[in-house]
């Protein structure tokens, strides 16, 4: 039986096919099998896989699509050496590959398995041209870590490994039920990871690219690609990674979350977990948390030990609902930077105020309440309802220690709003008041220049200046046919053509 099992996933790669597999066969460790399938392709795949002619290859020929997942546990089935490793039918391996990974592995049985760095190419097989935001860039060049370090990384940044440099210990597949979970399309390999590094598994970067990972933009896109619905499955997934979390032992558990581990009681991690998952990065994980303290809450055993151990109680809880955005719904909100500053009589410093993040409400308006401490006897009140951002703002109305103010400000008014191409309006108040503590109160109203906005201006501007081509032509083709044609004539009545 041969030491490596490859599988080799075929899907509508017809161009890259036989070069993927070329490279596979081409290893400089010669003992491996290939099981090369493919999962219904509607190009040329599988004439290419019929061509093909090693005794390595054991071919899986799908009519269907039957989806990446369940082609994989097929596979698992069928694999029969100790090690397996991933191969893309859109991928490259260099020569060295499988015979560095299996001789770390082999020489270090605490390890079960391995990963390596990658290069990436692009349609054409060259080096990748990259944007300034693209996602993987350094995404898999990465240093070795912990099981432990390498939870909190998976848990704070996502996935980081790539699928088609692995190198696995069969026997572990069973073990942990790797491609087990059904009806994930985006996670499956994070799922697995996380899998493994939570029963204490060891993993080896080779610190070597010796893949060739490729990123297509003009013909068609990778799996993983950052489109519509991949981001909305992916919000999705999520979810389903935290459950694995939820299943660690104590020690990893303190281990991976240090900042956590005095919310551990009796050995039991859930509301540590829930803690932690409140502060993390995923709108999932932060559903998560939530409704596990509910569920802790509505336990009276355990509640009364969240409240004498940690002082969490009801009140904690709803507290954390208002301030934990487990739908990410922050981003479609507007808050603004409001800022309130006590005139001592030499004018406005920002020094002497108090500035704070103000949510507004969809229809532009605020409330705001400001606790200031005057050091000295003091003038008036300074204000700004918006830094940078508003074009607009109605005058604010408000008190100062129970007292109406009547702003002011200098600056061009529109109907109810006064506007500034700096994008702050500074508004002023008369007022006089005390050293001390002071209450201010102010309401008003933002105008942004929203994206829609701006569209809607060019769309127009696009139409006018359409508009403007348009009648031009037709003055041009009138005087063009009012001057064309009496030299026409002219010339046909002197014996011209």
């Amino acid at each position: 039986m041969p030491r490596v099992s490859v599988i080799l996933s075929s899907f509508n790669h017809a161009a890259w096919l036989r070069e993927s597999v070329e490279s596979v066969l081409a290893q400089t460790f010669p003992d491996f099998e290939v099981l090369l399938f493919d999962d219904g392709s509607a190009d040329d795949s599988a004439s290419v896989i019929r061509s093909l002619d090693d005794r390595r290859i054991r071919p899986f020929l799908f009519e269907t699509n039957g989806g990446a997942s369940a082609r994989y546990r097929q596979m698992v089935a069928e694999a029969t050496g100790d090690y397996i490793a991933v191969q893309h039918s859109d991928d490259v391996w260099e020569p060295d590959k499988l015979e560095k990974q299996v001789a770390f592995l082999d020489a270090h049985p605490g390890y079960g398995f391995s990963f390596t760095w990658v290069k990436f190419i692009d349609e054409n097989g060259q080096p990748y041209v990259w944007t300034t935001n693209d996602y993987y860039q350094e995404r898999f060049r990465q240093p070795n870590r912990s099981p432990a370090e390498w939870l909190r990384k998976l848990f704070d940044e996502g996935n980081c490994f790539c699928h088609p440099s692995l190198l696995i210990r069969r026997t572990l597949y069973d073990r942990y039920g790797l491609f087990d979970d059904k009806g994930l399309l985006q996670l499956p390999d994070q799922l697995m990871w996380t899998k493994l590094l939570a029963g204490g598994e060891k993993l080896h970067i080779v610190p070597e690219a010796l893949v060739r990972f490729r990123l297509r933009r003009q013909n068609g896109l990778n799996a993983s690609a950052e489109t519509a619905e991949n981001q909305l499955r992916l919000a999705y997934e999520m979810g389903r990674l935290i459950e694995v979390y939820a299943r660690l032992s104590p020690a990893l558990f303190r281990e991976t979350f240090p900042e956590y581990a005095d919310s551990v009681f009796d050995e039991d991690i859930s509301f540590a977990l829930a803690r932690a998952a409140l502060d993390a990065p995923s709108p999932a994980f932060r559903l998560y948390g939530l409704r596990r303290l509910e569920q802790l809450l509505n336990d009276s055993a355990t509640a009364a030990i969240l409240r004498e151990r940690f002082g969490y109680d009801e009140r904690c809880f709803t507290r954390d609902t208002g301030r934990v955005d487990c739908f990410g719904l922050k981003p479609s909100m507007h808050f603004a930077r409001m800022t309130a500053v006590l005139d001592y009589g030499d004018g406005f410093h920002r020094e002497n105020g108090q500035e704070i993040t103000q949510y507004v409400r969809h229809d532009g308006s605020y409330a705001v309440r400001f606790e200031l401490t005057a050091a000295r006897p003091w003038q008036g009140i300074w204000f700004i309802p918006e830094q940078g951002w508003a074009h607009g703002a109605s005058q604010p109305q408000g008190t100062i220690a129970g007292e109406a103010l009547a702003f002011s400000t200098d600056v061009a008014r529109l109907d109810d709003f006064y506007f500034s191409d700096a994008g702050e309006i500074l508004f002023y108040a008369p007022a006089q008041g005390p050293a001390g503590p002071c209450v201010l109160e102010l309401a008003g109203n933002l105008w942004y220049f929203s994206q829609r906005d701006i569209l809607n201006v060019f769309r127009d501007q696009a139409q006018k200046i359409t508009g403007l081509e348009d009648h031009l032509q037709r003055v041009f083709h009138s005087l063009s046919w009012r001057v064309t044609e009496p030299l026409r004539w002219l010339r046909q009545k002197c014996g011209g053509k």
